[in-house]
């Protein structure tokens, strides 16, 4: 799914626009996505509302990447009428090539090499630590 398209689903009969919500996690705020039926500024390269059939409002995520995953809120009648929550999970593997360098008084350089990430919060670092003293 990294790097696909996925649409969430929102259609309506009451043939208003729609507000969208996201939450990485249930513990953070929501962000706005898009509002009365627009992509909110700052959102509208990756996002946008399939208008293909009449009221629909479904939310297209473009590129999809690991940060996507959460909790996405579909608001009837402008943020006023009911409410659909779909949990986007995002499944593939996150490579990321990483060079720290912490300076003091005593030179510590720790490269790292690859860094694997999965669903639990622990994260195992293959690494080289070269140090100066």
């Amino acid at each position: 799914m990294i790097g696909k398209s996925v649409t969430l689903p929102c259609r309506t009969t009451l043939r208003r626009p729609v507000d969208w919500l996201y939450q990485p996690s249930a513990n953070e705020s929501g962000a706005y996505l898009c509002s009365a039926g627009n992509i909110v500024n700052g959102y509208s390269m990756r996002f946008c509302i399939d208008r293909s059939v009449s009221g629909d409002f479904s939310l297209v995520i473009f590129n999809v990447t690991h940060t996507d995953a959460g909790v996405y809120t579909c608001i009837e009648d402008i943020g006023h009428g009911l409410r659909h929550r779909i949990t986007l999970v995002v499944h593939g593997k996150m490579i990321i090539d990483v060079l720290w360098n912490y300076v003091s008084s005593k030179t510590i350089t720790i490269s790292v090499k690859k860094c694997k990430i999965s669903k639990s919060p622990t994260v195992t670092l293959p690494s080289t630590f070269s140090t100066d003293y």
